[in-house]
């Protein structure tokens, strides 16, 4: 017997709404209190921030961490109450990360230099040099998706596609994942590419809002690159592995009819193959080894997954390193 959660307008402006069993309403409940209460605490922080923008180094810790948490709870979470995009101006996650990314600044100064600077290893918090980052002093790295979405974002450019405004902030925001794919390989840690929203260009959140093409195409990569390193938890490696997030699976639905409605099909063999692991294999990499994510490439492993779908092979049993980034 199941049990109606009618919509619930919080002191913060969240709209929530969902069907739950009942045995599942009392936790639910008590999430969305939580989830009032966390985001109290974040506004409350970030207020203090306007009037004293100078941090200690516990405060400039429980500032991000506590966030940052907050936010794999948000992406994680079972029930989808807060969508990643909401193309209809509610509230979602892409504004949570865009509202709360200058808030971090302060706590970059607070922590550059100290013994907790570790915090940093994924540079979201770091100012950006613009001479370096954004006019194009700066060679990429030939992992394949970097690689691969820098030559499209080239080809936009070339052909009109994309403006030069948007071209440079796309390129570093490019960068940024380059760079943490080369952080991810140092620090021989795979879990936290989905900090890569955070590095987001402030430009490039308003241009998801205005429904900018590439815009969306980083979006959709960020959730698939968040998915197959497990943020919504897994149950191993391979097909099969990844549960249910109602966050990504949502969003790459949307990227998938936006692309439909604009091309008429999908436009980029990559993103058809990156859409099929999550939705229909629910495919987690295995992280023992970062390199299985940074070289990954989806066409290739989609490919081999359906060649041992159809030669009757146990498609539960494509977990080798090798088999994915051939």
């Amino acid at each position: 017997m199941g049990g109606y959660l009618e919509k619930d307008h919080g002191d913060n402006g969240v709209v929530t709404k969902g069907i739950v069993k009942s045995g599942q309403s009392v936790l639910y409940r008590k999430i969305l209190e939580y989830f009032q209460s966390t985001l109290q605490s974040s506004y409350d922080q970030i207020m203090k921030l306007v009037s004293n923008p100078v941090l200690e180094v516990d405060e400039a810790l429980s500032l991000i961490l506590g966030n940052i948490f907050f936010f794999c709870f948000l992406f994680s979470q079972p029930f989808g109450f807060l969508p990643l995009y909401s193309p209809n101006d509610e509230p979602d996650i892409v504004g949570f990360v865009g509202n709360l990314r200058w808030a971090f600044i302060p706590s970059f100064y607070a922590l550059e230099h100290g013994e907790f600077n570790k915090v940093l290893v994924f540079c979201e918090l770091r100012p950006p040099k613009d001479a370096d980052e954004f006019y194009g002093y700066y060679v990429f790295s030939d992992y394949p998706i970097v690689a691969e979405l820098n030559r499209q974002l080239k080809q936009c450019f070339k052909d009109g596609t994309v403006s030069e405004p948007e071209f440079f902030s796309y390129r570093a925001t490019l960068q940024k994942l380059d760079r943490s794919f080369l952080a991810m390989v140092d620090n021989n840690l795979a879990s936290c590419i989905f900090r890569w929203l955070f590095m987001f260009r402030e430009s490039v959140f308003g241009f998801i809002r205005e429904g900018k093409f590439f815009a969306h195409k980083l979006l959709f990569y960020y959730s698939c690159l968040s998915y197959w390193t497990g943020i919504m938890g897994v149950r191993g490696t391979g097909v099969g592995a990844g549960l249910k997030c109602p966050v990504i699976e949502d969003y790459l639905q949307y990227y998938r009819q936006y692309i439909f409605t604009r091309f008429g099909k999908w436009d980029d063999p990559r993103d058809e193959a990156s859409y099929n692991l999550v939705i229909k294999y629910r495919y987690v990499l295995s992280l023992v080894d970062v390199k299985n994510v940074v070289e990954f490439r989806p066409e290739v492993a989609l490919r081999a997954i359906e060649q041992l779908e159809n030669s009757g092979g146990d498609v539960q049993a494509f977990t080798k390193p090798e088999q994915t980034v051939y």
